[in-house]
């Protein structure tokens, strides 16, 4: 194109619009990366619309986009980072349906649903000197240029462009006034947030990084083909929505350094499948579920046995002295429903169901009793008061293993006999146990130590029942009161809701349990026959074997099965104990 004559006559600012749209129909790209722009002419964009591919607007002054950029039919990348954008234009006026990549990091976005009013053009005025040069120079670019018609941009044929040249001049003159002068027409506002998003089917990697989000925005959730979002250094982001799920490509999720409260921080830490797998599960029926582990723990005839027994209301009237003196052999589990006292409240407290462990104390164990332990439990350490300073002394070891696997858990120092005559009192007891347990100090002291955080201390008789209400008391409000430790915001554990396929899983594996039992063989089985427990009719919902893994490890921490990842040996790498005693 030989516009030389032209160009030499005409006005600086036209001949740069005439040159600037050239050069995106060349290179079906427009950059305005680091001009220091305030602003964005959006003449500028749909004078070559439907040509462009990529646009880059990044590192500049903008608090705000034109919707045109919006509206560019085959644009695959947009980026805009490091501006000072607040708002994006309302999802609905979206019409870019084959953007690939969406680029808004380090910007200043609180959501980017935004609901400001866009003019269809900014105010811009190149006022050249002659109009009629300007008419001669878009005369004779009309072969390369795009016209505009309402807001609108076509590509014409070669075929329609010979056939009806002089109809197309008078469109682009026509629009001539439009190019020059501002434009008055509004975008009429609108807050609209769609559900259901049906032109973004495209878009594969949005990057939010260095915002200001306090919610993920809803369209980011109905992306069928979203592979990357990044969400970094977004401090008022604490939550990501289960519908985030429907997402089943996404492969990279960047959420590092958030502060979240869903998902938890040690999904967060196995990656995004799981992260995903994490919230997919969320959107399924979920039940609460009231059940949690309660650990014995002591040295060999501390009476252990004896107050579980007396617990949960199973006391023996014929129990003898020397049914007293049978040591528990490994571990034994059972079954306790515990019930807070009605005194002082109006409502009945709703009970807390535990899976008990009552530990061997004889030291030929000691290896195996580690394998059990967990954080979504109450720990009850037992000793003899009769053995005076000594019993206290032997529940140090055991604390530093439950420290050691299962840190800051809580444990509610028990002793028993009370009913018995000693020459060790109240007074010295309460010396020891602050001596050996750090009884009274801050969790952070005791962590340094070694030391999980003490509850409390609680003498008991096994015998006679004195002090048994107020343990019973001191056990539920711990367990009701219990977080979890990766929870941001220390969410209770039985607040938590899990999903019903994980209690139906739960259910099948104690009838394989039985029917491997009935069989003589051990109830183990291998992660082959674990799929065929899902899948046996009906089939679980359960759908990956993510999902799966996720499953075993919430059964693992409850109790109901053993299961390590990574396995402590390698032969035990596809092994499910599923009972654990």
């Amino acid at each position: 194109l030989d516009l030389l004559g032209v160009l030499r006559s005409a006005h600086p600012k036209a001949v740069d619009e005439i040159v600037f749209s050239l050069r995106c129909i060349a290179n079906h790209a427009l950059d305005l990366s680091c001009l220091k722009l305030p602003q964005i002419n959006p003449l500028r964009i749909t004078a070559a619309a439907e040509l462009l591919h990529r646009v880059d607007v990044s590192h500049n002054q903008l608090e705000r986009l034109p919707l045109e950029i919006f509206l560019l039919p085959n644009i695959t990348v947009l980026k805009a980072s490091h501006n000072h954008l607040q708002f994006l234009p309302a999802f609905p006026r979206w019409r870019c349906t084959a953007l690939q990549i969406l680029d808004v990091s380090h910007n200043e976005i609180i959501s980017p649903l935004g609901s400001q009013d866009y003019n269809d053009f900014s105010q811009f005025n190149l006022n050249p000197a002659d109009s009629s040069t300007a008419a001669a120079m878009l005369n004779k670019a009309l072969p390369y240029m795009t016209p505009l018609s309402d807001r609108s941009t076509t590509v014409p044929s070669p075929t329609e462009l010979k056939k009806d040249q002089s109809k197309l001049k008078t469109r682009l003159l026509g629009t001539l006034s439009g190019l020059l002068q501002p434009a008055t027409k509004q975008i009429k506002r609108t807050t609209c947030v769609p559900t259901t998003i049906f032109t973004m089917r495209n878009l594969t990697s949005v990057n939010l990084r260095g915002n200001r989000l306090e919610e993920l925005p809803a369209w980011v959730t109905v992306l069928p083909k979203l592979w990357s979002l990044d969400l970094r250094d977004n401090p008022r982001l604490h939550w990501l929505p289960p519908e985030l799920a429907r997402a089943r490509g996404l492969f990279l999720l960047r959420v590092e350094g958030l502060m979240l409260s869903n998902p938890p921080a040690s999904e967060i830490a196995r990656g995004s499948k799981a992260v995903v797998c994490y919230l997919r599960s969320q959107l399924k029926m979920s039940i609460s579920y009231r059940h949690m582990k309660l650990m014995v723990i002591g040295e060999t005839a501390a009476g252990k046995t004896t107050l579980l027994t007396y617990l949960s209301g199973e006391v023996n009237p014929n129990r003898t002295h020397q049914d007293e003196l049978l040591s528990t052999v490994g571990v034994s589990m059972g079954m306790y429903k515990c019930q807070r006292s009605r005194e002082g409240r109006r409502d009945m407290p709703r009970p807390v169901f535990f899976q008990t462990l009552d530990f061997a104390g004889q030291h030929e164990y000691d290896s195996t009793h580690q394998c059990f332990f967990s954080q979504r439990a109450v720990y009850l350490g037992v000793f003899d008061i009769t053995l005076g300073y000594d019993g206290v002394a032997s529940l140090r070891p055991w604390l530093m293993s439950i420290q050691a696997c299962a840190p800051g858990s809580p444990v509610v120092i028990v002793g028993t006999h009370c009913d018995v005559s000693s020459n060790f009192d109240d007074n010295d007891i309460l010396a020891a146990v602050e001596q050996e347990c750090g009884l009274g100090r801050p969790a952070s002291a005791l962590g340094s130590l070694g030391l999980p955080r003490i509850a409390g201390l609680y003498l008991v008789s096994g015998t006679t029942g004195e002090g048994m209400d107020a343990l019973r008391d001191a056990i539920h409000t711990e367990a009701v009161e219990l977080t979890d430790p990766h929870s941001i915001f220390k969410e209770p554990y039985l607040q938590q809701t899990v999903p019903g396929s994980y209690l139906e899983l739960q259910e099948r594996l104690a009838l394989e349990a039985e029917e491997l039992k009935r069989n003589s063989s051990c109830p183990v089985i291998s992660h082959g026959q674990l799929v065929e427990v899902v899948k046996r009719a009906p089939p679980l919902d359960i759908e990956d074997s993510e999902e799966l893994s996720q499953a075993c490890r919430f059964l693992h921490n409850v109790g109901v099965l053993m299961h390590y990842e990574p396995p402590p040996i390698k032969s035990a790498e596809s092994l499910y104990f599923i009972e654990p005693q």
